[in-house]
């Protein structure tokens, strides 16, 4: 069960003895599960708790816009979360219950909205940050990283930290990956990867581990993986793709295997689609796009399947969008885009669309158009 106390520590219990559970505190604002509006920062909603032993309170306020594909499963009780400073949540557009990162549920960032009817015990964050709240709209400068980088990668830890992984660095691709640290502004370096890549993907998986994917390295593009331990700080190699892929994409399933789509190969962009097993290190084949495509944008859907947009298909800007079904292994065509482009963006809305915005259109001109697709 979850027990509330005046200073919100939500300690997760489990009636299973033989799980391995972690304890979860916070910081938050407590909230009810009917009321969405739960702080003054309009970035935060009312995440439901699965469970409670208070009818009342019902949920903590928490940052609205994490990713489902960022954040792990609960264990399989659908109430407790195995990684420390987790809590398993229901939230509006994921379809099974999450653990969500503790230090995104904070006062602090997440105010308590004034004029709404909220739970009062509420706790004061007990560290400062060199964050502000997204309540004020504005940006502040934080702690810089010990390396320049750029074209690397960014990933939301259990813990509430952030990876970031590879890069180039005057032109050259860098194994060094850091850690960011939301509490107190500062980054520290933390273990290297075997191999220097940029352009490639990170995704973290239902372990709390980080699988890295593909890349280039002294433009070479690659097939191979890692996964980054945060207990331990340091990488293993994994399973190789059965090709190399550069400016391909990574999405997290349901099921907990980690789908790698399209990309370049060499001089080429390809079809193909790759599943990672977790539990195996493994890849297999997960069938053919219609188009070849890189710099193509895809997002998980609330059903369950993913949608891939647009990207270089060769020759032109690609306008056509495809739907993979995990169930069944198999892609199909759907809507076109109103336009061509790449390297553009994909997100899902709380209302099922999914809104893509900007990229490279014809001639490689960069666009400020949108839209969504339902």
């Amino acid at each position: 069960m979850i027990l509330l106390s005046d200073s919100c520590p939500l300690i997760v219990q489990s009636t299973t003895p033989s799980l391995s559970l972690a304890l979860a505190t916070c910081n938050s604002t407590l909230c009810k599960w009917s009321s969405m509006s739960c702080s003054s920062n309009l970035d935060c909603e009312c995440f439901s708790l699965t469970n409670t032993v208070n009818g009342t309170v019902s949920g903590i306020c928490a940052v609205a816009d994490l990713s489902c594909t960022s954040m792990i499963r609960c264990n399989s009780d659908n109430i407790t979360c195995s990684i420390a400073q987790t809590i398993c949540v229901n939230s509006t557009r994921c379809q099974q219950p999450v653990c969500y990162p503790m230090a995104l549920a904070n006062i602090q960032i997440c105010p308590p909205n004034r004029i709404t009817t909220l739970i009062p015990t509420v706790t004061n964050a007990t560290t400062s940050s060199n964050l502000p709240t997204l309540a004020t709209r504005l940006w502040t400068q934080t702690g810089n990283m010990s390396t320049m980088r750029s074209y690397h990668t960014t990933s939301t830890l259990a813990n509430g930290k952030a990876l970031v992984a590879g890069g180039l660095t005057y032109g050259d691709a860098v194994n060094t990956a850091e850690l960011f640290d939301s509490t107190t502004g500062l980054w520290t370096q933390t273990g290297s990867m075997s191999t220097r890549r940029s352009h490639h993907t990170a995704s973290t998986l239902a372990n709390g581990k980080v699988l890295v994917v593909g890349g280039l390295s002294y433009g070479v593009g690659l097939n191979t993986a890692e996964l980054f331990d945060p207990t331990t700080g340091l990488w293993t190699q994994t399973g190789n793709m059965s090709i190399k892929r550069v400016d391909h994409k990574a999405l997290i399933l349901a099921d907990g295997k980690v789908l790698v789509v399209g990309g370049d190969w060499d001089v080429y962009s390809v079809t193909t689609a790759e599943l990672f097993d977790p539990t195996t290190g493994l890849w297999t084949m997960a069938g053919n796009m219609s188009d070849w495509r890189f710099g193509h944008s895809a997002s998980t859907l609330s059903a369950g399947k993913v949608l891939v947009t647009g990207g270089y298909l060769g020759s032109n800007y690609g306008k056509s969008a495809e739907l993979f079904d995990p169930s069944t292994g198999v892609w199909t065509q759907t809507g076109k885009m109103n336009i061509g482009r790449d390297h553009h963006t994909s997100s899902l809305l709380f209302n099922g669309k999914v809104l893509v915005v900007g990229g490279l259109s014809r001639y490689g001109q960069v666009v400020n158009s949108a839209e969504w697709y339902d």
